[in-house]
């Protein structure tokens, strides 16, 4: 397994209470898909995500009611990481020889992202509505970057006490949110790196956050996964209502929420979550 694909498996590897009882919870599925995830959403609740048929990941995204497959032209694996207010699209894929590379799709024009030193692969994780996108990418020694891309200029940032960083997403003040190694979740402030831990529990990731700074991600406890939303210092389990476990990918500024989550029989499924 190269080290893009590990990028990947970092996601993929990364599996309380309901987050509120008033919560309107709906599950999502892509129409013949073995898998779906919800994993970016906006401002006007248009998502993004990926889904898989046959082992492979397409991207989709639902703009109108109707969900479409919006995968890299002459990709053999895209995943949509996250939508702005413009409804500009961030994502990644995989090109023929299996090398990844980032993605925006902006106005119908596909733009490919690969940041400089990206000698083992790029993956672009979130965007924010001024357009500035992050991820990460794996230099010719194997190490994992964060890096965020803001009117062309490419700034690498990484963690100080780890070899790996993947940066998940950028608010529109700045804030920023990722993994280090492992894939421990931090939050990066003003310069400053704190560590996300959701209370009691022994492991605790991001995945994205809101443009107002509202966090989600996932957090372990007792051997299952649940989904939490950080706001305003205070954590909140985000679990689907009958699901084994789950993942928060996703938040926007009104507080709707979207992850995936697993069934009793382990099929992975979307959700968008209306406070």
């Amino acid at each position: 397994m190269n080290r893009t694909q590990n990028l990947f498996t970092l996601f993929a590897l990364l599996l309380a209470p309901v987050f509120a009882a008033a919560a309107d919870f709906t599950s999502v599925d892509y129409p013949g898909a073995q898998s779906t995830w919800v994993i970016g959403v906006n401002a006007q609740g248009q998502t993004v995500g990926k889904y898989t048929v046959a082992g492979v990941d397409h991207a989709f995204s639902n703009l109108d009611g109707q969900m479409r497959t919006i995968d890299y032209p002459g990709s053999v694996d895209s995943q949509a990481r996250g939508i702005n207010a413009k409804g500009d699209i961030a994502g990644s894929y995989d090109d023929a020889a299996g090398l990844g590379h980032g993605f925006v799709l902006s106005k119908g024009k596909y733009t490919s992202v690969d940041a400089p030193g990206a000698v083992l692969g790029t993956v672009v994780l979130g965007i924010d509505d001024a357009g500035v996108i992050c991820g990460g990418f794996v230099d010719a020694t194997g190490a994992q970057h964060g890096f965020t891309l803001k009117n062309g200029q490419y700034t690498v940032i990484d963690h100080p006490d780890t070899a790996d960083t993947l940066l998940v997403g950028v608010s529109d003040s700045g804030e920023i949110v990722g993994g280090e190694e492992g894939f421990n979740g931090f939050q990066l402030e003003k310069g400053l790196f704190s560590a996300l831990t959701y209370p009691g529990s022994g492991f605790t990731t991001a995945r994205g956050i809101s443009s107002a700074g509202a966090i989600v991600g996932s957090y372990r406890m007792a051997g299952l996964r649940h989904g939490f939303v950080l706001d305003n210092g205070t954590y909140s389990t985000v679990d689907f209502p009958g699901g084994n476990s789950a993942i928060a990918f996703g938040i926007n500024a009104g507080g709707v929420i979207v992850g995936m989550y697993l069934d009793g029989g382990g099929a992975q499924h979307g959700f968008v979550m209306h406070p």
